[in-house]
């Protein structure tokens, strides 16, 4: 009997294939994110709500979450890949969108990255995927003792 294997599977949303790096899912994400800052900024303004705290809850909440999907498995690449040093970080396209939607929390279109994080009380995507990466990863490992 042959057995044919499907070229490649989606699981929750993530496809996966022979030879499809875990990373690769990041551009599935990204546009997945995309849509979700979208949305948010139009509810955002339907609502009326423009206060900066605010609005960066509502980017943590409900962008933030769809663009770190999985990031347990992927992130570690993304990390080693962009680093965690922040004028390499900020190069990342997840970071992009990320700055995209401070920017119009501020209402400027240019600000100092660093001064843009600082003032909104963010950091770069790469720090919150390796903190959810290291702290699955160590569970892994205290499990096991």
């Amino acid at each position: 009997m042959h057995v044919r294997l499907a070229p490649q599977a989606k699981y929750l949303g993530i496809v996966h294939g022979p030879g499809r790096l875990f990373i690769k899912c990041t551009d599935e994400l990204l546009a997945a994110g995309r849509k979700a800052m979208y949305a948010t900024i139009r509810d955002l303004r339907v609502q009326k709500l423009h206060t900066p705290s605010v609005m960066m809850d509502c980017f943590n909440t409900y962008v933030r979450p769809v663009l770190s999907y999985s990031c347990q498995v992927w992130g570690p690449d993304m990390v080693h890949r962009y680093g965690l040093d922040f004028y390499t970080a900020i190069k990342d396209p997840m970071v992009q969108l990320q700055i995209d939607f401070m920017r119009m929390v501020v209402g400027a279109k240019l600000p100092p990255h660093a001064l843009l994080f600082m003032e909104l009380g963010q950091v770069p995507m790469q720090c919150h995927w390796a903190q959810l990466a290291f702290t699955f990863w160590n569970s892994i490992i205290t499990s096991r003792k």
